[in-house]
């Protein structure tokens, strides 16, 4: 985003990682709004756990300074949105006006616009941000599981992804045997997600955006992350007093682009017998 030809790099309306890989395009389509328009997206948008951190909570605090209809504000949302995005944010904001454009074929310009300040400095979250993850919950109606599940293991092994764990299934197996419900997100609607992460005691899964749901879990609950990217799975845990472990890679290499992961298994097997001893109170026998 750009304004006046100067990209705007503000960190409480754009993180950082996207004023770095931002370019100047000179503009091909322009809207000619009758009042300001209300963006609040930016690079990570198509991305699950950006869309739930950044873009949701900046229109909650574009809604509250400008009222339930934004002010009569239209919300500008690129086509490209995802159909889960567009899902998530028809249940949320079900009334809003919105005007859609092909963020790929058209750079806009813009007379007013309005960007909402995210609930973060770069991820370290204002305290006052849980009350905007709370306002999220109510308003998606989370769907409880058929049976209750205080353990829950994430599972990407269907999904796209640049990074391979070695020996993942095995991992999964185990975490299986120990009784935990092997979720694929992915797979899952929005408030069936929420829906178990609401209510799990101990959840283990690959760092990613599937373990960002975590800023819709209780407090206190105890996560492990497998790897560890950076450092936001660690700022979502301290603003819902969760207790987190991760657990590096003992080697990576990567090959045509992909990141190949290999952990100790042994001891990652052990780490969660461990875990649901502590968190279920279950003996184990593994």
């Amino acid at each position: 985003m750009f304004a006046s030809g100067i990209p705007i790099v503000q960190p409480d309306v754009v993180v950082p990682y996207v004023s770095v890989l931002a370019k100047h395009q000179a503009p091909k389509a322009e809207i000619e709004e009758k009042c300001p328009v209300i963006v609040a997206y930016d690079r990570g948008y198509k991305t699950y756990g950006h869309f739930i951190i950044d873009v949701l909570p900046r229109l909650l605090i574009a809604e509250k300074m400008l009222g339930g209809d934004f002010g009569g504000a239209p919300i500008l949302l690129p086509n490209q949105l995802p159909a889960w995005g567009r899902e998530i944010f028809d249940l949320i904001f079900p009334n809003a006006e919105t005007i859609s454009f092909d963020s790929e074929k058209y750079s806009l310009r813009l007379r007013r616009a309005i960007l909402p300040t995210h609930c973060h400095n770069y991820y370290m979250f204002h305290p006052i941000a849980k009350s905007f993850f709370q306002n999220l919950l109510e308003r998606a109606k989370p769907i409880a599981p058929a049976e209750p599940a205080d353990f829950i293991f994430l599972s990407r092994a269907n999904m796209h992804s640049n990074r391979r764990v070695a020996d993942y299934e095995a991992l999964t197996e185990h975490a299986a045997s120990l009784g935990a419900k092997i979720l694929e997100p992915e797979q899952m609607i929005w408030r069936e997600q929420l829906g178990y992460f609401v209510g799990a005691k101990l959840i283990i899964g690959e760092y990613g955006s599937a373990l960002h749901n975590t800023v819709f879990s209780r407090n206190g609950v105890r996560t492990f992350a497998i790897n560890r990217l950076q450092f936001l799975q660690s700022f979502i845990g301290a603003l819902n007093r969760q207790r987190l472990t991760y657990v590096l890679p003992s080697s990576v290499h990567v090959e045509n682009g992909i990141e190949h992961l290999k952990f100790d298994n042994e001891a990652l097997k052990q780490t969660f017998n461990l875990l649901v001893k502590e968190e279920i109170g279950c003996q184990t026998d593994h």
